[in-house]
């Protein structure tokens, strides 16, 4: 993991202060498709990102939040 990815994952876990919602302390959880659009919403708001992007496999769906990357 690099260490951007490592900062946005820490910057995650401070959503369990900000909202009072344990679930983003937890590496793990089962949750429905509209709790996936809930939680990546609150994540692309609090990252700043510029969208959400969900991946279909199938059987399930990957929820990711979108960040721009400038390349100097």
């Amino acid at each position: 993991m690099t260490d951007n990815a490592r900062s946005k994952s820490v910057a995650l876990k401070e959503l369990q202060q900000v909202t009072g919602f344990g679930i983003f302390a937890n590496p793990y959880f089962e949750c429905d498709e509209a709790m996936a659009h809930e939680l990546t919403a609150f994540a692309v708001e609090h990252l700043n990102a510029i969208g959400m992007y969900i991946s279909p496999d199938g059987k399930s769906h990957l929820f990711m939040a979108v960040m721009s990357h400038n390349v100097s």
